[in-house]
């Protein structure tokens, strides 16, 4: 009698792991899956902070030469002896040295 319910037992146990065991793949599945995403999340954090210092650093190159770039147009606007259609080239560039400050 000891000895079939031992083997009951052991059957029943086995039966009732096989969902434990497959819950521990599923989970080594996961981990790993988890760890590649994050892989990938963590160089698009890093790809994303290097265009972003990228911008930051282009955007200061060009304000000086923009601005010198405004300030001798505005020079040439000045002038009384400029045709219309030179004023109306030279109004449209100066306008444009203000969308690039932005």
């Amino acid at each position: 009698m000891l000895l079939l319910g031992f083997i009951a037992s052991h059957l029943i146990a086995k039966r009732l792991s096989v969902p434990v065991a497959k819950l521990e793949i599923d989970s080594q599945e996961n981990r790993v899956g988890r760890q590649r995403v994050e892989a990938a999340l963590a160089s698009t954090h890093e790809e994303l902070e290097r265009s972003t210092r990228f911008s930051a650093d282009a955007s200061h190159q060009l304000k000086t030469p923009v601005t010198v770039l405004r300030a001798g147009i505005e020079g040439l606007l000045r002038r009384e002896n400029l045709e219309p259609a030179m004023y109306d080239e030279l109004s449209a560039l100066h306008h444009q040295t203000y969308r690039l400050t932005e």
